[in-house]
């Protein structure tokens, strides 16, 4: 969940009680909303409704702005089982080569195209998030001294937060070396 999903979830919840002060929203109305979120909306967007309103309250509890018990408290719904089932699993290195081996790659260039072609193929060998490969430049790709005597220098993709950028979490931040069959297909040149 993100921060702009916790703002749109709660927006939604105003716009469906009101603006009114947190006393008076009862567990009533909690259950109402999310009831009425609609039938073709999934288990586990309802629960995410749920658990970001539930969040709002706790944190206004502690603030000492809201003295009720929490409305939303205990309104997740249970998966059912083909829900829990529904995830992918991922992909196993031999479809990965299958779906990679054919990429007709345009050298790496300041362009749109080239960029969005080479995040396809980036992203499964670093391990990268969309994300992070969006925000990365030119500067982010360098050498880097691999052994301690210095001899040795692999490329990397530096993975930061300076400047504007925005990670997902502080253990986001690192340095990913450039897979070996990157550097075979043409990424450095």
């Amino acid at each position: 969940m993100t921060a702009e999903g916790h703002r749109v979830r709660a927006r939604r919840f105003i716009e469906a009680v009101g603006d009114i002060p947190l006393a008076s929203v009862t567990r009533a109305m909690a259950s109402d909303f999310l009831t009425k979120l609609g039938g073709d909306v999934a288990t586990r967007t309802r629960n995410n409704y749920a658990v970001t309103m539930w969040s709002v309250f706790k944190s206004a509890k502690l603030r000492g702005r809201f003295g009720d018990d929490n409305p939303f408290e205990g309104l997740r719904r249970q998966l059912t089982d083909g829900e829990k089932d529904s995830k992918y699993d991922p992909f196993k290195l031999a479809e990965l080569s299958t779906l990679l081996a054919d990429a007709r790659l345009m050298k790496p260039a300041h362009s749109v195209q080239s960029a969005l072609q080479w995040a396809a193929v980036i992203g499964p060998y670093a391990g990268m998030r969309i994300e992070e490969l969006a925000a990365m430049d030119a500067g982010d790709v360098y050498q880097e001294i691999a052994d301690d005597a210095g001899k040795e220098k692999i490329w990397v993709f530096d993975v930061h937060n300076r400047g504007n950028r925005a990670l997902k979490n502080r253990a986001s931040i690192r340095k990913i070396p450039i897979h070996s069959e990157l550097v075979r297909i043409g990424f450095l040149q």
